[in-house]
């Protein structure tokens, strides 16, 4: 019983892990420098197949634009939430951001499934009043 209970304290912490998120943030900041330079289709080239199945490219890029014209360059960002997830159907990471830009604050959600190693965003979500307003 003893050898059972401390294979147990050794097995436990690390089937819990969390994964490593450092990637992912590195995709969230590499997505706003591309938001800045207005590269809004090279963003959209480098999203996951689950993400262009649910977008297609001219609306994204739109939606971009908008955003990019309505809320202007990103001055700040305060990562305030991660959320993940790990199964047999692999791991995903959701981030979640306090963006202040240029023009005002904005709520920002990552979402990435790590495929190989590497993360792919699957999701992107935006929310500000100056998107409804201006």
């Amino acid at each position: 019983m003893r050898t059972l209970l401390l294979a147990l304290a050794f097995c436990l912490p690390s089937c819990f892990l969390a994964p490593d998120t450092a990637p992912a943030e590195q995709e969230v900041e590499h997505f706003h420098n591309l938001l800045d330079q207005g590269e809004f289709e090279r963003f959209y080239e480098q999203t996951g197949a689950e993400f262009k199945g649910v977008s297609k490219q001219a609306d994204f890029v739109a939606i971009l634009d908008a955003v990019h014209r309505k809320l202007g360059d990103v001055k700040s960002v305060k990562k305030t939430r991660t959320d993940w997830h790990s199964g047999t159907g692999g791991t995903s990471i959701a981030l979640t951001y306090e963006t202040t830009f240029a023009e005002g604050p904005a709520t920002e959600q990552f979402n990435f499934h790590v495929v190989d190693g590497k993360p792919v965003l699957v999701g992107y979500h935006i929310n500000s009043d100056l998107l409804i307003t201006k």
